[in-house]
């Protein structure tokens, strides 16, 4: 109460002195204002809020100062060569500030609700914005800020760089330009030269420790190499094919046998420091243990050790020396002959020897140089700093001179070794060596070859035995699959042979995407698709053909030549290994991952969209032939699979056939949709398809406004009990349905039932990811990135959406429709509840 007093007093004095202040300048009105803070709460008043400001400053400086130096990292690395330092420094800074500010923003609105409202405490501060703003707390005048903070954050920054480089002193402000033009001639490396020269810089530590014999150094370099190696694993599958570096195995070799010398060599390991012997044993141990994964690779690397470059090997001695002098330290460093350290190259930077002049005494060591030599080398240099300074280019472009004079005499040694290969084997079958950066491709068949089904199985086979090796070309092989069907298709071989190879594309085609979560290539996609519809119209013009898991390798019947043989009708047919119907499901989830990886607002969405009716037809076609079969479990799923491409799916036809209109197909989508379920709710022994025909069926009558039928079968199935046990994709399917019958349900009137259907999802706030129709922002680390991986790929694609705004309108308005009534019944009902409070929220 006093202090309720006191507040007002303070506002009354402040509205006093504002209202007596006509005609007084803004100097006067402010020492007014002081004034009468300083009158009722003394010099505290100055200091309100001050414990909530030091919370609210000092994280946010040390956050902006944090985030501007890693912003200022990361940008280095991604913006172009040419670009200004001082702009990547004002945009990290703008970043850093936006950064900061989001995060600092409730800290922001506590300390100003604190002094404005004069408050107790932080806390009683946050609980009372808590419960009048909720969420909204986080974001309240974020917008303000975040303007506010990219202007102060360029600006600051723009000062601070500037007069930090016009302020320092005249004998190191060269210095200062010269690192900024050293930062600007930034080089942007490959993902696979940053491994590779990472790997190769700890090689070189080895080598040098090995030459040292300090084995406890090259116990912990060898632990680094092998990390810096699995790291690299996806760099070198990737640009490698999955082939080990070279000169890793090399380094390996060379380890294991220097090992295996000192390790033999007892009067030598007797010398040994007590540390050093340990680490011989440990380190031997662990070699033993690694080479085994190399094995092939090391013996293949013992049997020719000498196919790189000799001088490959002489520019790592030498590199290894100059690394192992340059470490050298203590007087005798500093004793050398001032020409041994004036002609010694330097790391980055060599000088520029005068015209004509053939001798190398400015490159290596020469003792016939004079003092005049070392006073004209120095007088190429401005000053010391420029005779010592690193500078980035030079030393790089001699290296990729190197490189590439080193790719070309490689290319030639192995074009020269391709042509003696082809001359070995040339006039031979079978097959043909494409040298050691290919893979071995096998002929067809020669040309007097006599073409018969035991030949093109034996080529396919051979095929197939390509097939997931590392080093394959996956198009090779559809080429050459589809060439044997060719050849088989010109000799007549029957239609058992077309069957298998074709069969055997459709598995190749799916090989070409190694990775099960990315989506197929258009091309892959359209070769599928009509891959998988010519063997359906293969397999449904002929009675006599068995296709199936049962149907083991060795039991296959592919000849032409004993079907027609054969006199017994029951067993002339022929017989195939492999299942159509798991090859049309893995299509169908094919088509639906390439729909989610488009752009669902996109030109690109609407082509791929337009393959459905091919996809259905797909569907139609394995429909005839597994009914042909007469296989109930098999048919289930089948049906299945055209029920989901169904369900969601609005039929015109339904209103005219209500309507009595005599021009209707005769069966509509319902009456289809009807006969499937009724199909798989008597023939699914396994439980598994039943509960999704369920939900289909139920959103197929709701959609089409069967409101009674859809909410009998509901309430028929009880899968309101058993939900929680389905599996995710099912559950999805369940919340769709009952977002689906509530809209009917509202349709029709039924205010009650329409906001009882809608509640559980509308109220949790979380509409958009029960629906799989996106994810909502991650939440204080509430989802893993494997989870949110798995999570994606359940998302619904775009055109089977359900509008989310529609979905709130029916919500509030059925909660409105029950609440109102209910508040005026109970207006003065003191513990009167709230039906909605998504409802009430928007109320205020």
């Amino acid at each position: 109460m006093m202090m309720g007093q006191k507040v007002d007093g303070v506002a009354q004095n402040i509205n006093q002195s504002l209202q007596n202040g006509a005609g007084r300048s803004k100097t006067q009105l402010a020492l007014a204002i002081t004034k009468d803070i300083y009158r009722i709460d003394g010099l505290r008043g100055f200091y309100r809020g001050y414990i909530a400001s030091l919370f609210t400053y000092v994280p946010s400086s040390a956050l902006w100062w944090t985030f501007y130096h890693l912003y200022q990292d990361h940008l280095n690395n991604q913006f172009p060569s040419w670009f200004p330092h001082l702009g990547i420094q004002c945009t990290s800074a703008v970043l850093g500030g936006l950064t900061t500010t989001t995060l600092i923003n409730p800290l922001d609105i506590v300390r100003a609700r604190l002094q404005v409202q004069r408050l107790n405490s932080i806390g009683q501060t946050f609980r009372i914005l808590w419960r009048e703003e909720r969420f909204y707390t986080f974001t309240k005048g974020l917008t303000a800020r975040l303007i506010m903070s990219t202007f102060y954050s360029f600006s600051i920054i723009l000062g601070y760089e500037s007069v930090k480089r016009w302020s320092v002193k005249e004998q190191y402000r060269e210095q200062i330009r010269c690192d900024d033009e050293e930062e600007q001639k930034r080089i942007v490396r490959s993902a696979k030269e940053k491994r590779f020269e990472e790997l190769k810089d700890i090689i070189k530590l080895i080598k040098n420790y090995k030459k040292n014999k300090d084995l406890s150094k090259m116990l912990s370099s060898f632990e680094e190499l092998t990390k810096a190696y699995q790291k690299a694993l996806p760099v070198i599958a990737k640009e490698e094919k999955g082939v080990t570096p070279r000169f890793y195995i090399q380094c390996l070799v060379e380890v294991e046998t220097f090992l295996n010398e000192l390790w033999e060599d007892r009067d030598g390991r007797k010398n040994l420091s007590k540390n050093n012997s340990k680490s011989l044993s440990t380190l031997r141990q662990k070699m033993r243990k690694y080479v085994k994964d190399f094995e092939a690779d090391v013996t293949k690397f013992k049997e020719n050790p000498d196919e790189e470059e000799e001088d490959e090997e002489a520019e790592e001695k030498s590199e290894s020396e100059s690394d192992e002098e340059s470490e050298a330290e203590g007087p005798a460093a500093f004793r050398k002959s001032d020409s041994e350290t004036r002609t010694k190259p330097l790391p980055k930077v060599k000088p520029i020897a005068p015209e004509g002049d053939d001798s190398d005494d400015s490159y290596w060591d020469s003792d016939g140089e004079d003092e005049t030599s070392s006073s004209d080398d120095d007088s190429k240099y401005a000053n010391l700093k420029e005779k010592f300074l690193k500078v980035a280019g030079g030393d790089d472009d001699k290296k990729k001179e190197k490189k590439d004079r080193k790719d070309k005499e490689k290319a030639q040694r192995r074009k020269d070794r391709e042509e003696e290969e082809e001359l070995e084997m040339e006039g031979g079958d079978g097959w043909q060596v494409q040298g050691k950066a290919t893979q071995a491709k096998p002929k067809m068949f020669a040309k007097d070859a006599d073409i018969n089904t035991g030949v093109v199985l034996k080529k396919l086979f051979e095929i197939l035995a390509a097939r997931g090796k590392k080093g394959t070309d996956r198009r090779e092989q559809v080429e050459m699959l589809h060439e044997l069907y060719t050849v088989s298709e010109a000799n007549n071989l029957g239609i058992g042979i077309a069957v298998k190879v074709k069969f055997t594309i459709i598995s190749a085609i799916f090989d070409y995407n190694p990775k099960i979560c990315d989506a197929m290539k258009p091309e892959h996609w359209e070769k599928l698709l009509q891959c998988i519809a010519e063997l359906l119209d293969l397999l449904n013009s002929r009675t006599d053909i068995i296709m199936g898991e049962h149907v083991s390798e060795d039991h296959e019947k592919l000849d032409q030549a004993e079907y027609e043989a054969e006199q017994d009708p029951a067993r002339r047919f022929f017989s195939v290994r492999g299942c159509m119907l798991t090859t049309v499901e893995r299509m169908d989830e094919e088509f639906v991952k390439i729909l989610k990886e488009c752009d669902a607002h996109s030109n690109e969405y609407v082509e791929r969209l337009k393959d459905e009716t091919r996809v259905s037809a797909i569907i139609d076609s394995l429909q005839t032939y597994i009914e042909r079969q007469s296989l109930p479990s098999e048919l289930c799923r089948v049906y299945m699979r055209k029920i989901e491409h169904m369900y969601y799916k609005f039929d015109p036809n339904t209103i005219k056939h209500n309507n009595g209109e005599s021009n209707v197909e005769k069966d509509t989508t319902l009456a289809v949709m009807d006969r499937l379920c009724r199909y798989i709710y008597v023939n699914d022994k396994e439980e598994r398809i039943r509960p999704r025909a369920m939900l289909c069926h139920i959103y197929h009558y709701a959609l089409h406004d069967e409101w009674y039928k859809a909410r009998d079968l509901m309430l028929m199935s009880h899968l309101q009990e058993t939900v929680h046990l389905l599996d995710p994709s099912t559950q999805i399917l369940y919340n769709r349905t009952m977002v689906q019958l509530g809209l009917c349900a509202f349709r029709h009137g039924h205010i009650k039932e329409a906001h009882h259907a809608l509640l559980d999802i509308q109220s949790s706030g979380r509409a958009k990811e029960l629906l799989a129709q996106g994810l909502l922002l991650q939440r204080q680390h509430e989802r893993t990135s494997e989870q949110e991986k798995i999570e994606k790929q359940r998302q619904m694609p775009f055109h089977m959406h359900i509008n989310l705004e529609l979905l709130e309108c029916v919500y509030l308005v059925s909660a409105m429709l029950i609440e109102i009534p209910y508040m005026a019944a109970h207006e003065s009902d003191a513990r009167r509840r709230m039906i909605s409070k998504s409802f009430h929220h928007q109320l205020k």
